[in-house]
C-alpha cells in the first residue's frame, strides 16, 4: 500500500494512501457486499459498451475515486453521453475511458468503467 505524507507533517507522521482500485488492470472486483467480480475477455469496443449500457438489467460501476460507485439508471445517459463524446473523439484533452464486461459466480453482468481525465 502506497504511503502519503500530510502538508506540513514531520517524516515521523505519515498516513496511508488508500490505492484506487484498477479493476481492468487486476481483471478481478471484490464488491461491498463481498462480491467477486472476474473480467470476461478484453476491453470492449464502443458497440459493446453502448450495448450493455441500454442493458437494464446490467449493472454499471465507475471507478473515478478510491471507491468505485455504481451509476443508477437515471446517470446512465449522462454517462452514456460522456462515452459517445469520448468514442466520436470530441472528449476533453487527456480524458480517457476503459471499459470491460465483469461477471459474478451467478453470471450477472456488471460493465465496470474507469474513467481519467
Amino acid at each position: 500500500m502506497g504511503r502519503a505524507r500530510r502538508a506540513g507533517s514531520s517524516h515521523n507522521d505519515v498516513v496511508s494512501a488508500k490505492p484506487w482500485p484498477r479493476l481492468i488492470n487486476d481483471r478481478e472486483w471484490i464488491d461491498k457486499a463481498g462480491v467477486r467480480w472476474h473480467m470476461r475477455g478484453r476491453e470492449l469496443n464502443p458497440k459493446e459498451v453502448r450495448r450493455l449500457l441500454r442493458r437494464l438489467t446490467c449493472a454499471c460501476c465507475m471507478s473515478t475515486a478510491p471507491d468505485p460507485t455504481e451509476v443508477s439508471e437515471t446517470e446512465r445517459q449522462a454517462l452514456l453521453d460522456r462515452v459517445e463524446q469520448f468514442f466520436a473523439g470530441e472528449a476533453p484533452p487527456m480524458c480517457d475511458f476503459r471499459v470491460a464486461e465483469f461477471r459474478d459466480s451467478n453470471r450477472r453482468v456488471l460493465l465496470a468503467i474507469e474513467e481519467g481525465c
